[in-house]
């Protein structure tokens, strides 16, 4: 688990550090974004952003690190 490391992740992204996913599910797209070349979606690594359909974003469970399961996405809290 990766926790206080609150980087840009388009700069991680430009320089190749990190990954990203999207998906969409019950009117909310979902972005996540993990460090390393190929992480589990199963694995704390990743730090989610959940948009709504106005536009407005929120993290899960309210916090910017790397510490989110991908495969959990829909179940956890949204907050900014």
């Amino acid at each position: 688990m990766i926790t206080g490391l609150r980087m840009n992740p388009a700069a991680l992204i430009a320089a190749g550090l990190a990954v990203t996913r999207v998906a969409e599910a019950g009117g909310y797209t979902y972005v996540g974004h993990a460090l390393g070349d190929d992480p589990s979606e199963g694995a704390a690594v990743w730090m989610i952003r959940r948009i709504d359909e106005n536009g407005s974003s929120a993290f899960a469970d309210g916090v910017r690190d790397f510490c989110r399961r991908w495969d959990l996405r829909a179940t956890y809290t949204y907050a900014v």
